[in-house]
C-alpha cells in the first residue's frame, strides 16, 4: 500500500480537491494550490476615486475626488472593465477645469493582478495611458497616471481607486 503511494506520489498522480483549502494554501479559493484564481474576482466594485492635478503653465495643483466603480466577469473580453469620474467642487481656482473621466479596461497579468489601458477625457481633451491594480480579499486598488492637454492647459495627473464590493 505504501509502495502504491509512493509511486503515484513520484508520477506527479494529482491531489483530489477537497472543497477547503489544504494546509499551507492562504489564498481565498478552494483548490490546492497558491494562487487566488480571477473568477473569484468576479463583480460589481464600487469606491471612490481621488486625482491628484498639476496643470503646468499656471502651476496650480489641486485634487479632484469622485466616484468609481469597475465589473469583473472572468469570461468576458476585457475580464476588468470600470469607470471614474471626479470635478474640483467649489474650488476657487480650479473651478474652470472640467470634470475628469476615467474608462478602464484591463486583464489579469498574475493571480490578484491586473493592468491595461485608461482613457482620460478633460473636456474635449483626450490621453491614454496604463493602470494597474491589484485585488485583496474584497478590495481592488486601482493606480494610473497621465497628461491631458486642455485647450493650451497641460494637466498632469495621478490617480487612484479604492474599491469594495
Amino acid at each position: 500500500m505504501i509502495g502504491i503511494l509512493l509511486a503515484l506520489l513520484a508520477f506527479g498522480c494529482p491531489v483530489a480537491d477537497t472543497g477547503a483549502p489544504p494546509e499551507g494554501d492562504a489564498d481565498t479559493d478552494t483548490d490546492a494550490d497558491g494562487d487566488t484564481d480571477p473568477a473569484t474576482w468576479d463583480g460589481t466594485w464600487a469606491g471612490e476615486a481621488v486625482v491628484e492635478v498639476y496643470e503646468r503653465s499656471l502651476a496650480l495643483s489641486g485634487t479632484c475626488r469622485g466616484e468609481a466603480s469597475f465589473t469583473v466577469d472572468h469570461g468576458a473580453g476585457p475580464p476588468v472593465t470600470g469607470a471614474a469620474a471626479c470635478d474640483f467642487g467649489d474650488d476657487p481656482i480650479l473651478h474652470y477645469v472640467p470634470p475628469l473621466s476615467f474608462a478602464f479596461e484591463g486583464d489579469f497579468v498574475s493571480g490578484s493582478e491586473v493592468a491595461g489601458e485608461v482613457a482620460a477625457t478633460a473636456g474635449y481633451a483626450e490621453a491614454s495611458g496604463p493602470w494597474t491594480g491589484t485585488f485583496a480579499k474584497d478590495a481592488l486598488s486601482a493606480s494610473w497616471e497621465g497628461t491631458v492637454v486642455y485647450y493650451h492647459y497641460t494637466i498632469d495627473h495621478a490617480g487612484s481607486a479604492e474599491l469594495g464590493r
